[in-house]
This record gives C-alpha cells, sequence and structure tokens, in this order.
C-alpha cells in the first residue's frame, strides 16, 4: 500500500536519481518508475536490494508512511547520515549493494586509505 510513495520518498531523501537506483537493481529507469507510481512492483530480490539501500525493513518499506517517520533530523545521527555528493552516494551504493566479502574488503581498503 505504501510501497510506491516510500521509494520515491527514500529516493529522494537520499538524493539519488531514478537512474542511479535503476542501474543499482540493474533495470531500466522506466521500470523503476513504475515502481514508484505504482503500476509494478519489484521483484522480491530487489525488494531485498531497496531495503539495504534505504537501510530499511521490507516490512517498513510495504506497510509503513516512512515520509511521516523518516526526517533528517530524527534519524540516527540526523542529516549527518545522509550521503552529501555524488561520489558518496555512488560508494553508498556499492557498498550496500555488495555481498559481505566485497563489504570487508571495501571497508579494509577505506580503513587503509585513511591511515595513510
Amino acid at each position: 500500500m505504501f510501497l510506491a510513495a516510500n521509494l520515491k520518498y527514500l529516493r529522494k531523501f537520499f538524493g539519488y536519481s531514478q537512474k542511479q537506483v535503476a542501474s543499482f537493481l540493474e533495470v531500466d529507469r522506466s521500470t523503476y518508475s513504475y515502481y514508484e507510481i505504482g503500476k509494478t512492483t519489484p521483484s522480491p530480490k530487489n525488494l531485498i536490494r531497496l531495503s539495504g539501500l534505504y537501510n530499511t525493513s521490507i516490512d517498513d518499506l510495504l506497510s509503513k508512511n516512512l515520509q511521516n517517520e523518516i526526517h533528517p533530523t530524527e534519524t540516527a545521527g540526523g542529516d549527518f547520515m545522509r550521503p552529501r555528493s555524488e561520489d558518496e552516494r555512488e560508494l553508498l551504493m556499492l557498498f550496500r549493494g555488495a555481498d559481505g566479502q566485497a563489504q570487508a574488503q571495501m571497508l579494509q581498503l577505506c580503513q587503509g586509505v585513511s591511515k595513510g
């Protein structure tokens, strides 16, 4: 019931374009736009990926009006946790789309760069 509105709200909240999210999901932009208008529903695999991208549960994506629940000043870390640049958004997307082993490697790489 809330899925379409939540997808649109979260995408805008995190500063992603439809094209970026569609690329993340490996679908056409038009397919993703149908998710946001409620014409079609993402596959279970893509619901899982979207919940990971937005760090929320599938249950919340489907059954809550997240626009009334997620506000920049009320989220953990507040507005600070929202990606600020295209590079940050891209890195977050890559990280959240990766499996556990790849995420661990990314973290090691970032930690090595920040120490050096």
